[in-house]
């Protein structure tokens, strides 16, 4: 995680991570500092039938919300986009929505560049990188990682940021060293998608408990990527896990979680584990998943989820992009 110190002043170094956190969650409203407001009044009595005039002070102070204005030196960023750009209700969308809040209350200037297809990623961050207003460029998305890499190497005096991407373990693989002008920024998704799991299996066990027959939790993913393996690895995880708890909590299996709501048999399988070798066991056959190998073919997540929830899947977890709006319908 290092940036090009030279090129980036402190302001602009601040603003870039302010960006940065602004683009993952949003930002927060600005207000402005409380302000002192003294008020003098003057008033006129009669006391014992003679007029004095008495002068009183008021101490107000009070806070106000504002629009913070964009100056005409505003930082200008760039955001480049994955396939598709505005109306995914994922990624691109939240990545957009972050630079919306980031001009509107740290005052900098976005830019925005939509990839139509994946040829449009290096041509975009160039456009970007030629801009010579532009501090900082955002690449949205693990696809973007090797165009990062490609111009943040040719444009040494412009920053970079990557969501999700893997520019710099690709600069060491090439190089043997980082590039001094780029930042990766990855998550740990196998645990947020490990509650997921949990949450839906244990979901499942609940409306089982009151006759329902939910066999199965689904997952739809897009491209058979190491990002996704991660999404992948926690939901079964946290299904394992939830089961477990179910057990231990409630004394007793969680009811119909399987295969057709039938327990496995054979000498891999003891009280309901799957156990591969001593000592390694887990629910086997609860998560119904599937890489359709794309993020932009709506129907494809739409058929998907449509079969698991035809196995009798409770909910189905996109883990595909712009495939949930396909995932949502179905």
């Amino acid at each position: 995680m290092c940036m090009n110190r030279k090129a980036l002043t402190r302001t602009e170094s601040i603003l870039a991570v302010l960006l940065v956190v602004a683009i993952i969650a949003g930002a927060v409203g600005w207000t402005q500092p409380g302000q002192r407001i003294v008020e003098t009044v003057t008033s006129t009595v009669t006391v014992g039938g003679s007029a004095q005039t008495i002068t009183t002070t008021r101490v107000v102070t009070s806070t106000v919300t504002v629009e913070r204005p964009i100056s005409p030196g505003a930082i200008k960023i760039a955001v480049v986009s994955d396939i598709g750009g505005r109306g995914d209700l994922s990624f691109n969308d939240m990545a957009f929505k972050g630079g919306d809040e980031a001009e509107k209350d740290l005052g900098v200037q976005m830019v925005e560049l939509i990839s139509k297809t994946e040829a449009d990623y290096v041509p975009n961050l160039e456009t970007a990188a030629r801009d010579p207003d532009v501090k900082l460029i955002v690449g949205v998305g693990f696809l973007l990682s090797e165009a990062l890499l490609e111009v943040a190497a040719k444009y040494p005096d412009k920053n970079f940021a990557g969501i999700d991407t893997f520019t710099q373990s690709l600069a060491v693989q090439k190089t043997g060293k980082p590039l001094p002008n780029m930042l990766d920024i990855v998550y740990e998704e196998h645990k947020g998608s490990a509650m997921v799991g949990a949450l839906g299996c244990l979901l499942a066990a609940h409306y089982n408990e009151l006759g329902g027959n939910y066999p199965y939790i689904g997952g739809v993913f897009g491209i058979e990527i190491p990002v996704l393996w991660k999404f992948e690895i926690g939901y079964k995880w946290g299904c394992d896990w939830g089961l477990k708890w179910y057990e231990q909590r409630f004394g007793k299996r969680a009811p119909l979680i399987g295969e057709d709501g039938r327990y496995g048999s054979g000498p891999n399988w003891r009280d309901g584990l799957y156990c591969p070798q001593a000592g390694q066991c887990w629910y086997k056959g609860r998560v119904l998943w599937t890489y359709t190998g794309t993020f932009s073919d709506i129907t494809k997540g739409y058929a998907a989820a449509k079969s698991m929830y035809e196995q009798q899947a409770i909910a189905v977890y996109n883990i595909a992009g712009p495939l949930g709006l396909g995932i949502n319908q179905a």
